[in-house]
């Protein structure tokens, strides 16, 4: 879930521990007047008093800081911050219960135990299914390890590993390759790994701004911003879903590579668990497909050949850079953290929820499986707007089905078999936007029987916010750019703009959207105080409004009238239906690549004539 989100859902004493750590590295950081100024412009009087959008850009702002602040913890070795870390980044983790927490942390400490033991006897003996080599790898970390930890006995002190001894073995266990479990295990077998006591564990974490406590519910929240956070502190280059995706597109025979090049057996195992123990070990993204499932003697052109194979097979929209093949790989975690901060899902949330009625229906082990890897408490699950809140989109799913399962999905529902099957289901279920499209102005006069009619299922108090989010979609196909990170930085709690579109000119196009009942909108006096009040929030940002566009179903007579009279403001009107077929237009016939924005930004008449734009288009 994002933070401005969680945030926004808590009281004062549950947000303060995390504020507080902002407001400290505020201090210590030279971005204390960044910081006034966004507290400024959000019309709040410190940052205890700002809203959830406000926080979360004080947040981006300090996020640098907000990691260090997380290694500080990392270096403390005796809080378990590491195998905590391990637990809160896993998918699926945003949200839980204190019960399910203890869970998790019973559990990973479960399978720690059992580990080390194995580990210790391995270190002990020489006695291991491993290579001398990487058991020798091993005791040069452990022996540097018992060093730093013990050394402080000698002073007459608590045994400890300090802050810039745990830097020097992270480097360490770098340059030797080790995972971050592996490196856990290694840790435990020197440092007691003992069970902390749940409400002390929980507020360990709420006071270090990793969790947020919700009393009223129980629940505990952990943001997606701040999961990226510890990814980094962890050595985590990507989500582990993203993980995932890179390793399904490799051959069986690289996949046993990178398994052994980290000492995980191979004999009789399937290759979903393998694919699974490399994730949850923390194998290094970046080691991995730079170097981990090649073997050793593979020429740096053909490895750098077979990872732009492996991108063009199933990340179409990645763009794959850089000289070396550290760059390249590099590259690659850039897009997934792009795509893992994106809050777009790629298909319209109403084509997310149809896939997940089909797949239960047809696949019935779905649920089962999406609660096994994402680690979800709750029943009931298959529902869209529920798993985005845990930022798990449509392909996050259909990676954890398996293969026959899902080509047998693909054959029943007739879609496309040639390329990449996730990609061909998510191309399938991205016609149900044109559903959208094709019934637009149904949903700007809310005719909810209609929408029911062709299979539309959205509830009536959410058709305005449905409306929003199609404009917003046509607009786009037009090439107009939305710019949503614009429009959450001005937006305040009583003000909140619908559409905010960037012109080239650095100006912008303030769109409204207003759904009616009856076809014609008349309220003229309500919007255009709202519109005002929008101009003069996006002024004190120093952004100019080139023109203001309302979007209704139709229009009134009085209603165009009384725009016509409003020189100051100048208001642009459009029709659903202009809008529809200006839209079908350009994406049917038009040589542009993108919309001429004037034929928006300029127009002359109150009114737009949809026939007069597309006339305009076509030359």
């Amino acid at each position: 879930m994002r933070l401005a989100r969680i945030i926004d859902g808590l009281n004062m004493w549950e947000k303060t521990p995390f504020v507080k750590i902002l407001d400290s590295l505020a201090e210590k950081s030279d971005k204390r007047q960044e910081v006034e100024s966004i507290i400024a412009d959000s019309a709040g009087n410190d940052l205890k008093s700002v809203e959830g959008e406000a926080v979360a850009g004080i947040y981006t702002l300090l996020e640098k800081e907000f990691v260090e602040h997380l290694e500080e913890a990392f270096g403390e070795t005796s809080n378990q911050f590491d195998l905590l870390a391990d637990v809160l980044s896993r998918d699926g983790n945003a949200i839980m219960s204190m019960e399910w927490f203890a869970k998790l942390y019973d559990d990973q400490l479960g399978e720690i135990d059992d580990e080390v033991d194995a580990m210790a006897e391995s270190l002990k003996t020489d006695k291991s299914s491993l290579t001398p080599e990487r058991l020798r790898e091993y005791k040069i970390y452990q022996a540097c390890l018992e060093t730093a930890y013990n050394n402080d006995i000698a002073n007459n002190s608590d045994p400890k590993v300090t802050a810039d001894e745990m830097s020097i073995l992270t480097t360490l266990s770098r340059q030797l390759h080790l995972s971050s479990h592996e490196v856990n295990l290694v840790n435990y077998t020197v440092i007691p790994c003992n069970r902390r006591d749940t409400m002390e564990t929980i507020e360990y974490l709420r006071k270090l701004g990793v969790v947020f406590h919700q009393k009223k519910t129980g629940k505990l929240f952990v943001a997606d911003e701040v999961v990226r956070a510890m990814r980094k502190v962890r050595g985590r280059e990507v989500a582990d879903k993203f993980f995932r995706r890179m390793l399904g597109l490799l051959k069986d025979a690289e996949v046993n590579q990178l398994c052994k090049y980290h000492g995980i057996p191979l004999r009789g195992i399937e290759r979903d668990v393998k694919v699974t123990k490399l994730i949850n070990d923390g194998v290094s993204f970046l080691e991995a497909f730079s170097e981990g499932i090649y073997k050793a003697d593979t020429p740096v052109n053909d490895r750098k050949k077979r990872l732009n194979e492996i991108c063009a097979l199933g990340l179409p929209d990645a763009a794959l850079t850089g000289g070396t093949m550290e760059a390249k790989v590099e590259s690659i975690i850039a897009h997934f953290d792009e795509v893992d901060r994106d809050d777009r899902i790629g298909i319209a949330m109403e084509g997310y929820d149809q896939l997940l009625r089909d797949l239960e229906s047809q696949i019935p082990a779905t649920q089962r499986r999406i609660k096994e890897v994402f680690q979800l408490q709750e029943e009931g699950i298959m529902n869209a707007d529920f798993l985005v809140q845990f930022n798990i989109k449509p392909r996050d799913v259909l990676e954890i089905l398996e293969p026959k399962d899902l080509a047998a999905f693909i054959k029943e529902n007739d879609i496309k078999m040639r390329g990449v099957d996730v990609i061909n289901v998510l191309e399938a279920y991205k016609d149900t936007q044109n559903l959208f499209y094709e019934n637009y102005t149904a949903l700007a006069s809310r005719d909810l029987n209609s929408l029911k009619e062709v299979g539309i299922r959205v509830k009536e108090s959410e058709l305005g916010i449905k409306f929003e989010e199609v404009t917003k979609a046509m607009f786009e196909d037009l090439g107009f750019k939305v710019d949503e990170a614009l429009r959450k930085q001005v937006n305040t709690k009583r003000d909140k703009i619908d559409i905010l579109v960037s012109l080239d000119d650095g100006q912008v196009l303030l769109v409204e959207c207003k759904t009616a009942k009856d076809s014609n909108y008349n309220k003229f006096s309500a919007i255009t105080r709202q519109l005002n009040a929008y101009r003069a929030l996006l002024s004190s940002q120093n952004v100019q409004v080139a023109k203001c566009l309302i979007v209704a179903p139709d229009f009134s007579e009085d209603f165009v009238a009384d725009a016509e009279m409003d020189y100051e403001l100048a208001p642009s009107l459009l029709t659903a239906s202009a809008l529809y077929a200006i839209h079908s237009a350009f994406k049917g016939q038009s040589k542009h690549k993108a919309m001429p924005q004037k034929l928006f930004s300029h127009a002359r008449d109150v009114l737009i004539d949809s026939d007069r734009v597309v006339k305009a288009m076509s030359r």
